[in-house]
């Protein structure tokens, strides 16, 4: 289940191709982990390969998600409907159009932030997403998570 999410909220950032910075606090542990990588968007599929700690690929191809790990183990996840999340969010990132998404969440914009708020269904896993501008162009995310956990992606 972790990985659906996680792609879900990897993939609101989906602007081309950037180096970035992740950092996930794991409220259960009370740990912090950080990870750098990159991701590219291509045609709706998007590439996110991590280059540390651990070196690994996740690929989002429209209803399907495949992670390959360093050590060549591949895995596949579809019909998931929480990958569905995917394509709207980038979209609307990507548009700085966020009128598809006001079915599952409440949108609260201000000219340098864009919060989004969980409804429905997508409550169940995700509290809020927050996303930051600098000079009007993207900057960071924040996904706080219903369990407590948060995530931060920040372009380098």
């Amino acid at each position: 289940m972790n990985h659906f999410i996680f792609v879900i909220l990897l993939a609101v950032y989906g602007m081309g191709a950037d180096k970035f910075r992740e950092t996930i606090y794991l409220d259960a542990f009370g740990e912090q982990k950080v990870s750098l990588g990159q991701m590219s968007q291509a045609k709706g599929d998007i590439k996110l390969v991590y280059s540390t700690p651990v070196a690994k690929t996740f690929y989002y191809q429209r209803d399907k998600l495949v992670i390959q790990t360093d050590t060549n183990k591949t895995y596949i996840y579809a019909n998931h409907p929480q990958l569905l999340v995917v394509p709207s969010i980038i979209k609307a990132i990507s548009k700085n159009s966020f009128d598809d998404l006001e079915a599952i969440f409440d949108i609260i914009k201000t000219s340098t932030q864009i919060k989004l708020v969980a409804k429905q269904n997508t409550k169940k896993h995700i509290d809020k997403i927050i996303i930051d501008y600098e000079n009007k162009k993207f900057k960071k995310f924040e996904i706080y998570m219903r369990n407590h956990d948060r995530i931060m992606i920040e372009i380098l």
